[in-house]
């Protein structure tokens, strides 16, 4: 995902992505969980469109 949307930056795009864990089994609080949704649905919000990487022809259920 990161690949594409570098590619779509170098085409002159604004791209807003998700926030991926920078450290393994991290523990999140209840708190910290609410704050990441409500930041990805801010950036869907203000988003002109969406697009989807379809790795390995899946894509999850809240993506539909």
């Amino acid at each position: 995902m990161m690949a594409v949307a570098e590619k779509l930056a170098l085409e002159g795009n604004c791209v807003l992505t998700p926030i991926y864990p920078t450290s393994e089994n991290i523990e999140r609080t209840e708190e910290q969980l609410i704050k990441l949704k409500e930041s990805h649905f801010k950036k869907i919000e203000l988003s002109d469109v969406i697009f989807v990487v379809n790795v390995n022809n899946y894509i999850g259920n809240s993506t539909k």
